[in-house]
């Protein structure tokens, strides 16, 4: 009798040190939430085409000769490849262990990426096809989505970056969206590449977001800006 007590006792204290050290590892492990997430501009011509579309000759004499009508494609680089070619920066200048989320506001929204910020590589957005067709979706929705995920991380480690146009929105009221990050203690960063930057047109100059009320801004002249500006926004 004496020996099994002493098994038992044995086998009760190697079961509870067990659950001791997964709990330990459960509380200083890396956490699941996401603590980063990136909001961009989904639309097709904000995100580009210029890898799958391409502009008819309407003097061609096939096109002539066919009598079809000559489709006037616009081509957009748009922000894909530089967004795509930043991910390594980004991975490597964030604090290891995060989740991160990008996410693209278009209609319809998308959640582009969503995981282990060890796994955002070039390849994590998928192809510059996957926006085709889309048009500019709800930018509030997103930022809002954005802030459901960022409100559940550990505190001290939320950002949201923002990529997108310095323009105000039909219907949009930023203000909740601000008061919201200010409680969860979020840090916003909007990088503004307008659309005269993406498409080239001379256009004339839109009313003012209000995204600069959220936080700190930054104004883009290229796309490819964007392989430095991200990462150097992401706080380790």
């Amino acid at each position: 009798m004496l020996v099994l007590a002493r098994v038992s006792l044995v086998v009760a204290s190697l079961v509870v040190s067990s659950l001791g050290l997964a709990a330990c590892e459960k509380d200083t492990g890396p956490t699941r939430h996401v603590s980063l997430v990136v909001v961009v501009n989904g639309a097709e011509y904000y995100w580009g085409n210029d890898q799958y579309r391409t502009q008819q000759d309407c003097k061609s004499p096939a096109i002539i000769a066919s009598g079809a009508p000559c489709r006037i494609t616009k081509i957009f680089r748009g922000v894909f490849s530089d967004l795509s070619a930043a991910l390594p920066a980004v991975a490597a200048a964030a604090r290891p262990g995060i989740h991160v989320a990008v996410i693209a506001y278009s209609e319809p929204p998308e959640v582009k990426y969503e995981g282990p910020i060890a796994d955002l590589t070039i390849e994590s957005l998928g192809s510059q096809a996957d926006q085709g067709d889309h048009v500019r979706g709800d930018r509030q929705a997103a930022i809002a989505a954005a802030l459901d995920r960022l409100e559940r991380a550990p505190s001290g480690h939320r950002q949201l970056v923002i990529i997108g146009e310095d323009v105000a929105l039909p219907g949009e009221d930023l203000a909740p969206l601000k008061a919201r990050a200010a409680r969860a203690n979020v840090e916003v960063i909007s990088l503004f590449l307008d659309v005269a930057a993406i498409t080239a047109d001379d256009l004339p100059t839109p009313r003012r977001s209000a995204l600069s009320t959220l936080g700190r801004t930054r104004t883009l002249r290229d796309p490819a800006e964007l392989r430095t500006a991200l990462p150097a926004a992401v706080t380790p």
